[in-house]
């Protein structure tokens, strides 16, 4: 009988992420704050709207992580989701568990929720705000569809 034999040559090596300094991630920060999307300007107007929203900024980096919106005193954390997150699943989780672990509350809206739905998002977020909520039951996740 035959043994197989390895192939010898070149093999498939995993691409390593590149670290980026923290001053590379603010640089970064502050160019999504420039060029934000659609929705990120109206979740931005939503959040101007709503009382006990002042000290939310948008794209600050938070444990490495650049969120979409972040209130420190609050520990929140908003993102508004786009159709490239349907592909970053996983990701999104992974980055999702280490800022819960860090004590941020994350919550997610779809692009489409806030653009065409900015009353269900301002109904949402009212009570997480103004500490009238019960987070701990919600599972953190706005799809727009749970009206």
């Amino acid at each position: 009988m035959m043994q197989k034999t390895r192939r010898r040559g070149k093999r498939c090596k995993k691409k390593r992420k590149r670290k980026y300094t923290l001053e590379e991630k603010q640089a970064y920060a502050n160019r999504l704050r420039m060029q934000q999307t659609p929705a990120e300007k109206k979740m931005a107007t939503i959040l101007r709207g709503i009382d006990g929203c002042e000290n939310f900024e948008a794209q600050q980096v938070v444990c490495g992580y650049i969120p979409d919106f972040v209130d420190n005193t609050l520990m929140i954390i908003i993102e508004v989701d786009g159709p490239v997150h349907r592909y970053h699943r996983a990701r999104d989780k992974r980055r999702e568990i280490h800022l819960v672990n860090a004590g941020y509350r994350v919550i997610r809206f779809s692009n489409h929720s806030v653009i065409f739905n900015s009353e269900y998002v301002r109904e949402k977020l009212v009570p997480l705000i103004q500490g009238m909520g019960q987070v701990g039951q919600w599972t953190g996740t706005c799809t727009g569809s749970e009206q």
